[in-house]
């Protein structure tokens, strides 16, 4: 994932929400509180109190549907789930005797906890295990660190879990174990002047090989957790580790730095083998590499300076190449009519990209692009997208919903924005192909299509501050727990974000279940592959947590802490593989600076006693038919009170061919569905808009073409459908990257960060931005264009749902 010079404060609260796969917390909850309240700017405010006002007397009104929805019941205190009446949950409350105002927490491999306390005096280091039975012992040791350590600065290789990172509050000293805690070593930073909560990256290959960057852009790189330290580059706009398509044995660094026109943002990668650095794009103004594809915005320049002020889009799917010289570049065909001002890659799958384009940055939302499998031409997938960019009085930010589940393929939620009126979630089963509304669950008093589940992500995770809620966690999914969904939602025409309620889903977005547990925030998580799921509330006082063994069918709720002074709960610990029985819920006692911090160790092996057998098993069809096929999996019955064994997964064990119909088919470039089938988007003519020394090109027959990667079986009719047909040219595109019109010739400028720094204006601004634009949009209808122009993103960089910078 790229990684961008500009940050923000939503970024950093968006990082911390991530509970289920670490913990690092301050004590203060409040003052947290308090800062996030001032991520959006007043304007910002302003109009959501407004939009908020409105919602409630128009929703109904023009939507017919009521805000007042009749929630199902579900099985919560009291009620034992099918579990034995004899069997009791292990929870087993611990206190650290830490009164440090830091503590920093994480998973060192399966059942194994690494925390480390900090104040401004002293290290301790815990080492939490199993140690058989059932006990899960921590071992404490305050002499192994004997400085300080900066907050949200533990790291853990995904590579190697014996390896940890952390860096001191001084910023000199870099410590790391390679013993899963036990020792540590400390080594000197080769500069002090950068972040340590998002300066540091780990390779994702190599267990050793660390990168830092500075905040002046200094690249430093070392191969043996920082004994030595080698300075790779200087004004380096951007990084990204990455292990490409055709390689993935290989690992590079790509990383851009500062230029001028016409060589502007040259793009290099570093090999961490070989340690060698090739260039790889002298004309890209920003990269982002998110898996298949490696994108570029390349700047024009002909030597006039209109030219050199726009950008064209360019990907490749072979960026990994043994030799930098054969990593080949295609255009980015996308669609429009108009100039566009902003483009964001939200994510690439196995097959294909999305890509978000806006008309206008002050609007939140525009349209969502989907890919064929070459990565370059595109078709719209969804209007009125929501992307929200802003200015939170620090710097611009942007917050979207686009959201990947990662339990099912071919499945992602977002977000549709109703003008004036609220948004909606929309899910879609086949890449991109068809959005719909979310079902609601049975029960609900809510019914399609004027009434649907919405899921609370990003956006209402920042509008949740207005209503005084706490940080809400975004969905959860993982590829280890077949079909399930945990996600904070509401009900009705349109989203409600100041009541957010909790839903799951084990069927992949299908169908979805309400547990009944009180409105309000919630973190969560799955243990044994998913054979659990836990959820504890998301505030100052904690007393229970609910768990489901069935698939989220019925939730059981245990007591905690049976002192009753568990006051601040800071979060809720899983296994980020899935694979361990065992839960944490860390806290404080109370509310003041004195209060200990205190551990509770949930041991669900303690209710899942005995190992699954051949018969608690069953054969589950996934309810449709997803790109093309059914999966036949396994997974323990509903019915079945027992633990999956170490290293289980619920992987396909049939597949069952679909012949293809119209749910395979998406409309093809400059192309859209207008709910009956596919029309043209605009009257762009493909015939002129030929590149350079091209004689021909193809396009769709009828609109359609297949979803990019389904397997479904050809018809006679589908394969009429999406036929392509070869036409001539009849004009070309002008090298400048401009092209002929209605016997115009149109150039237009359309860059406005370029101008900002040709005039030498260090930061442009949202204001900028938009006057910019007015004052270009007298061009409109002089030109036409194939591809967007690319303007600067400013936005945050979550590496949850990784939506990457252009």
């Amino acid at each position: 994932m790229a990684h961008h010079l500009l940050r923000t404060t939503l970024h950093l609260a968006l990082l911390a929400s991530s509970l289920a796969l670490s913990f690092q917390s301050s004590r203060h909850y409040p003052a947290q509180k308090a800062s996030y309240a001032k991520f959006s700017s007043r304007s910002f405010v302003e109009t959501e109190q407004l939009r908020r006002a409105e919602l409630d007397t128009q929703a109904g009104s023009k939507l017919g549907g009521s805000q007042l929805i009749r929630r199902s019941e579900g099985s919560v205190a009291g009620d034992l789930c099918g579990l034995p009446a004899d069997k009791v949950l292990s929870v087993n409350p611990q206190i650290f005797g830490e009164t440090a105002e830091g503590l920093q927490a994480s998973w060192a491999g399966k059942d194994r906890l690494l925390i480390v306390a900090s104040n401004d005096k002293k290290t301790t280091v815990w080492r939490g295990n199993v140690v058989g039975h059932g006990i899960f012992r921590f071992d404490k040791d305050d002499s192994l660190i004997g400085e300080p350590v900066s907050p949200i600065s533990l790291r853990v290789s995904t590579v190697d879990p014996n390896i940890a990172t952390i860096v001191s509050s001084s910023k000199q000293y870099m410590f790391s174990s390679i013993d899963a805690g036990h020792s540590w070593r400390r080594g000197k930073l080769p500069t002090a002047n950068f972040a340590p909560q998002s300066d540091i990256f780990l390779s994702h290959n190599v267990a050793n090989t660390l990168a830092l960057l500075s905040t002046a852009g200094e690249l430093y790189i070392t191969s043996n957790l920082g004994t030595s330290w080698s300075r790779l580059a200087s004004d380096v706009k951007a990084i990204s580790f990455a292990s490409g398509p055709t390689q993935s044995s290989m690992e590079y660094i790509f990383y851009s730095i500062g230029g001028s026109l016409p060589v502007f943002n040259p793009l290099y990668r570093y090999c961490t083998a070989t340690h060698k650095t090739e260039a790889i794009d002298l004309t890209a103004f920003k990269f982002n590499i998110d898996g298949r594809f490696l994108y570029v915005s390349r700047q024009n320049y002909t030597g006039n300076m209109l030219d050199s002020l726009t950008r064209r889009l360019y990907v490749s799917s072979n960026y990994d190449a043994s030799d930098a010289s054969k990593v080949y570049f295609t255009e980015v065909q996308l669609p429009s009519l108009k100039p566009q001002e902003l483009f964001v890659v939200m994510a690439t799958h196995e097959a294909g990209a999305f890509i978000h384009v806006s008309d206008n940055a002050g609007v939140p939302y525009g349209r969502l692009f989907m890919s064929d499998s070459s990565g370059a031409r595109f078709s719209l997938s969804m209007d009125n997208h929501l992307y929200h960019v802003m200015d939170s009085g620090v710097a611009m930010m942007s917050v979207d919903d686009f959201y990947e589940v990662k339990s099912v393929r071919g499945v992602y939620i977002s977000t549709a924005v109703i003008p004036h009126i609220g948004h909606v979630s929309m899910i879609t089963y086949n890449n991109g192909g068809q959005w719909q509304r979310i079902k609601a669950p049975e029960g609900s008093g809510c019914a399609l299509p004027k009434c649907s589940l919405h899921i609370h992500i990003r956006f209402s995770h920042l509008i949740g501050a207005f209503y005084d809620i706490p940080s809400l966690v975004q969905p959860f999914s993982t590829s280890a727990a077949n079909g399930i969904i945990i996600a904070h939602g509401s009900i009705g025409a349109v989203r409600n974000d100041s009541s957010p309620h909790l839903y799951v889903s084990n069927d992949g977005g299908h169908t979805w279940l309400d547990p009944g547990l009180p409105a309000g925030s919630y973190v969560y998580g799955v243990a044994d592959y998913g054979n659990v799921m836990a959820v504890i509330p998301n505030g100052d006082v904690v007393e229970h947590i609910w768990f489901s063994h069935d698939l989220g069918r019925c939730f059981r709720r245990e007591l905690l802490d049976s002192s009753s002074v568990f006051r601040q709960a800071r979060g809720l610990m899983v296994d980020p593989s899935a694979a361990s029985l065992y839960a944490f819920v860390l806290g404080v006692e109370g509310l003041g600076e004195d209060d200990m911090w205190r551990m509770v160790t949930i041991n669900f092996g303690s209710l899942l006693d005995s190992k699954c057998q051949e018969s608690d098993y069953e054969n589950i069809t996934e309810p449709v038919c997803l790109l093309g096929y059914q999966n036949v999996y396994n997974s323990t019955k509903p019915s079945s009170v027992c633990y999956n064994e170490e290293g289980y997964k619920s992987s396909s064990i049939a597949r069952i061919p679909c012949k293809c119909s119209t749910e395979d088919l998406e409309c093809d470039f400059d192309f859209f569905n207008n709910g009956s089938g596919c029309s043209k988007l605009g009257d762009i003519s493909l015939a002129s808009l030929c590149p350079p020394g091209v004689t021909s090109y193809t396009e769709s027959n009828s609109g359609y073409r297949l979803i990019t990667g389904d397997q479904c079986v050809m018809t006679v009719e589908t394969a009429d459908l999406i036929k392509q047909v070869e036409r001539p040219c009849t004009a070309h595109e002008l090298e400048a990257g401009f092209f002929t019109v209605h016997r115009k010739v149109g150039r237009v400028v359309v860059g406005v960060v370029i101008v900002a720094a040709i005039i030498g204006v260090a930061i442009v601004s949202l204001f900028t931005f938009i006057h910019f634009y007015n004052r270009r949009s007298i061009m409109k209808e002089q030109v036409r264009y194939k591809r967007v122009p690319l303007t600067d993103h400013y936005g945050d960089e979550d590496s949850n749902d990784d939506n990457q910078v252009t």
